[in-house]
């Protein structure tokens, strides 16, 4: 019988499957996109919304999907259907009132992240995180502002479907409980993991939000054992984003996605009590996730 390997070398094995991942993408953009630099593309992004876009797309493919199913099926030698929980039974309340958590968290989030500014960074380091939220907002707005039907279907297939599948397996469904095979406690994987998952996203500013968001779905993860939830949940969530932002884009409503005080201390206190009371629910209705994951 082969020994079970240590999490710490499944950890440097899955995150080496990461950057091939990184690599064997740069590949088949390179190839794709054989009438542009790469360089020129990220330098004139509102000139190539579509393009780049469509690389990261490519990106998400086979770093966050085709590498965490590399990791399980050979090296963890399990199904994958079996290893992130997604046969396990879901209770359908829990489905309800994980939805309800996903709007009730939304006035959180976006109050976490007007605190997330108040950050006591050194002028180098505020610097640095500054250029990367300017640049990545800029992108974003370049890439949300194109209001073309072929942007729009691409927008939710990458950053929708592909995103929320992808960053789910990476962080909830593999990382999570790599540390928690590692450290033997589910609490420091979920917060631990929901850190990684807020670094990876890169904006500093908004990293509380983003925080609590990867905490939220760990636990949900771990009292239901089954990965489907949060996927659904992500998806939603970015969906929503993608949603809004035509629409606004397309002058059909008024309301920028991107503006965090817009909450009042009673909304957000009531949104606080739903989320509470939503996450008891959950755990109440809970089944088989508290062995899925040990």
């Amino acid at each position: 019988m082969e020994q079970e390997k240590h999490p710490a070398l499944k950890f440097f094995i899955f995150f080496s499957l990461l950057l091939l991942g990184v690599a064997v993408s740069s590949v088949i953009i390179s190839a794709s996109l054989s009438d542009y630099r790469f360089s020129e593309l990220i330098s004139n992004f509102d000139e190539h919304p579509f393009e780049l876009l469509a690389s990261q797309a490519i990106i998400h493919l086979c770093v966050f999907i085709l590498a965490p199913i590399a990791f399980i099926t050979f090296i963890e030698k399990e199904s994958i259907k079996l290893y992130l929980g997604l046969n396990s039974p879901i209770n359908k309340s829990v489905i309800f009132y994980s939805i309800v958590l996903l709007l009730s968290i939304q006035a959180i989030t976006s109050s976490a992240a007007e605190y997330s500014k108040l950050l006591p960074l050194g002028d180098y380091i505020h610097r640095l995180f500054l250029e990367n939220q300017t640049a990545n907002d800029a992108f974003t707005k370049a890439i949300l502002e194109d209001t073309s039907i072929s942007m729009f279907i691409l927008q939710i297939i990458t950053m929708g479907l592909l995103a929320g599948i992808g960053e789910e397996m990476v962080f909830r469904g593999i990382f999570q409980r790599l540390f928690h095979q590692w450290s033997k406690n589910i609490h420091f994987s979920i917060f631990f993991s929901a850190i990684l998952f807020a670094v990876f996203h890169g904006l500093i500013y908004n990293i509380f939000g983003i925080v609590l968001i990867g905490i939220l779905f760990g636990y949900i993860y771990y009292f239901t054992g089954n990965l489907w939830i949060t996927i659904g949940l992500h998806i939603l969530n970015n969906s929503a984003i993608v949603v809004i932002s035509y629409l606004n884009a397309k002058g059909l409503i008024d309301f920028d996605i991107s503006e965090t005080n817009i909450f009042s201390g009673i909304e957000i206190s009531i949104s606080i009590l739903i989320t509470i009371f939503a996450m008891q629910r959950i755990y109440k209705n809970r089944q088989v996730g508290l062995q899925t994951l040990i």
